[in-house]
C-alpha cells in the first residue's frame, strides 16, 4: 500500500517544482531590479577575481545571463533561475542517497526547499545567495554519493566533486566556510575513519585550487574583504542579546515559513535521537552555532543562514511529518506574496512592503532626475551612497553622467575618475516627503515609497560609472 502511495504522490511533487520554477521564473521576469542587485549588475560590466563585499560568482553570472538575454532584468535573473531548478534536483538525489529506504525523502526535501520564502522567491532575485545556495545544493549531493559511492577512482572523483561544489559555493559568498567546518568536523569524527582515506583530501585540495581566485585578490588588496566581512564581528551589544535572538528565529520562521520550519525542527529532533545521517547534523551544527553566538552581541540578517537552508530542507524531508501540509501553506503564502510584489492587490505602505520598498519607482526617478539635471544645467548626478548610484546606472538615460563617491568603487577595477564643475548631489532623506529640494520615489499608483534631497553643487569628483 505505502508503495502505491508513494507512486500516486511522485506526480504531484515534480508537479509542485516545476510551478514553483515557473513561478520565479515569471518573477524574474516582471519585478523590477533592485538597488543591490544593480549593484552587482556594475560588478558585471568590471569582471574581476574577487570585490570588496563578497567573492566573484554572483558578477559572473549576471554577466552570463546579460551576454545571453542583454541588460534585462531577465538577463540579469536567468541564471539563477535555471540554477533553482538544478538545485531541486541535486537534492532529490541527495535525500534518495542518504535514505534508500525512503523514495520520495528527496522530493519532499526538494519541495520543502521550494516553497520556502528564501529560496522559493528569494532565488527569482540574483544576490550572492543565489549561487550560494545551488553550490551548497550541489554540495551536498556530491557528498552523499561519495559517502556511499564503492571504493577507488569513482570514490575519488565523488570527493573531487566535493570539493569542487564546496570551492565554488565559497566563491559566491564567504558563510560557505560553515558548510565547509560541518564537512570537516564530520571527516575528522567519522567512525569511519575518512580522514585516513585519499577521498576526503582530495576534496579538501579541490576546495582550496576553486577559492584561490578569491585569495589571490584579497592578497593584492591589503586583505579588504576579509576585513570587512570579519570586522561585523567587532560591534558588540550584549546587553541586546535576547533583541536580536529573538529576531533571528523569527527571521527564520518567516523565511522558511512556519510548517516548513516545524518539519526541520522535527527532522532535527529524530536525527539527534536516532544518529543516523549525522553528516546532516554536522553539516549545520558550525552555521547554526555561529550564527546563534553573533546574535548574542550583534544583528543576524534574516539572509545569512542561507547556505544552510539545503541541509536544513534534507533534514525535514528525511523526518517525513507534517510535509504535506507545509507545502501546500507554504506555497499558497509563496503565490500570495508574488501577487503582492507584482501586482500590490493590497495598498500596504512602503514601510511595512519590503519588496516595494526595494523595487518601485526607479525608473521614474531617473527620469525625473535627468528632467531636472537638464533644467539646472548639471552635467552629472552625483550619488554619495553605492546602492542608489548603482540603481541610476542602471535606469539612467544615456545623456546622464552617474556619478559614485562611495569608498567602494575604488576597489572596482576599470572605473575612471572623473571631476565634474555643474552636478546635483542626490541623498536618500527615507521616509521625508516634503521640504525644499525633496524628490519622492513613487509607484505607479502614486503611493510615496522613499525620498531624496537633490542639491546643487560644483566641482565634485568621484567614480564614473558603469
Amino acid at each position: 500500500m505505502s508503495v502505491i502511495r508513494s507512486v500516486r504522490t511522485e506526480p504531484t511533487l515534480w508537479c509542485v517544482i516545476g510551478a514553483s520554477v515557473a513561478l520565479r521564473a515569471l518573477l524574474a521576469g516582471l519585478l523590477p531590479l533592485t538597488p543591490d542587485e544593480a549593484y552587482y549588475w556594475v560588478w558585471s560590466r568590471h569582471l574581476q577575481a574577487s570585490y570588496l563585499d563578497h567573492p566573484f560568482m554572483v558578477a559572473w553570472w549576471i554577466r552570463l545571463g546579460t551576454d545571453l538575454l542583454g541588460p534585462s532584468v531577465m538577463g540579469v535573473r536567468i541564471v539563477g533561475v535555471f540554477a533553482s531548478a538544478g538545485a531541486s534536483l541535486a537534492l532529490i538525489s541527495a535525500g534518495r542517497c542518504l535514505w534508500p529506504q525512503k523514495p520520495q525523502a528527496g522530493l519532499r526535501a526538494a519541495c520543502l526547499l521550494n516553497v520556502t520564502l528564501l529560496f522559493g522567491v528569494g532565488m527569482a532575485s540574483m544576490t550572492p545567495d543565489t549561487p550560494l545556495m545551488f553550490f551548497s545544493a550541489l554540495t551536498l549531493w556530491a557528498l552523499s554519493h561519495a559517502l556511499y559511492a564503492s571504493q577507488g577512482n569513482r570514490q575519488l572523483f565523488w570527493w573531487g566533486l566535493v570539493g569542487g561544489c564546496l570551492g565554488l559555493a565559497g566563491d559566491s559568498k564567504y558563510t560557505a566556510l560553515f558548510l565547509a567546518l560541518g564537512i570537516a568536523g564530520f571527516v575528522l569524527c567519522s567512525s569511519r575513519r575518512l580522514w585516513c582515506r585519499l577521498g576526503p583530501w582530495v576534496s579538501a585540495g579541490t576546495a582550496g585550487l576553486m577559492v584561490m581566485p578569491v585569495l589571490w585578490w584579497n592578497a593584492t588588496h591589503h586583505w579588504a574583504s576579509f576585513a570587512k566581512q570579519g570586522g561585523r564581528a567587532g560591534v558588540w551589544h550584549p546587553a541586546r542579546a535576547l533583541d536580536f535572538l529573538g529576531e533571528l528565529l523569527a527571521g527564520q520562521i518567516g523565511l522558511a515559513t512556519p510548517l516548513v520550519f516545524l518539519c526541520i525542527c522535527i527532522g532535527l529532533w529524530r536525527l539527534w535521537q536516532s544518529k543516523q545521517v549525522s553528516v546532516l547534523l554536522w553539516c549545520l551544527i558550525p552555521g547554526g552555532l555561529i550564527f546563534i553566538a553573533h546574535a548574542c552581541g550583534d544583528r543576524v540578517q534574516a539572509n545569512w543562514p542561507s547556505v544552510l537552508y539545503p541541509a536544513l530542507a534534507l533534514v525535514g524531508g528525511g523526518a517525513g511529518r507534517y510535509w504535506k501540509s507545509a507545502v501546500v501553506s507554504s506555497a499558497f503564502l509563496c503565490v500570495a506574496v508574488t501577487f503582492q510584489a507584482l501586482w500590490e492587490p493590497l495598498p500596504l505602505a512602503a514601510h511595512w512592503n519590503p519588496i516595494l520598498r526595494q523595487t518601485a519607482g526607479w525608473n521614474r526617478l531617473a527620469d525625473y532626475l535627468e528632467k531636472r539635471a537638464q533644467e539646472q544645467g548639471a552635467q552629472a548626478l552625483v550619488f554619495e551612497d553605492y546602492a542608489l548610484a548603482s540603481i541610476m546606472a542602471y535606469y539612467h538615460p544615456e545623456r546622464t553622467i552617474i556619478i559614485g563617491q562611495d569608498v567602494r568603487w575604488s576597489y572596482l577595477g576599470g572605473l575612471s575618475r572623473r571631476t565634474m564643475d555643474h552636478v546635483l548631489i542626490v541623498r536618500d532623506v527615507g521616509y521625508v516627503f516634503s521640504g525644499k529640494d525633496i524628490v519622492i520615489r513613487s509607484t505607479q499608483r502614486g503611493a510615496r515609497v522613499r525620498g531624496y534631497h537633490v542639491q546643487y553643487s560644483e566641482h565634485v569628483t568621484g567614480a564614473l560609472l558603469p
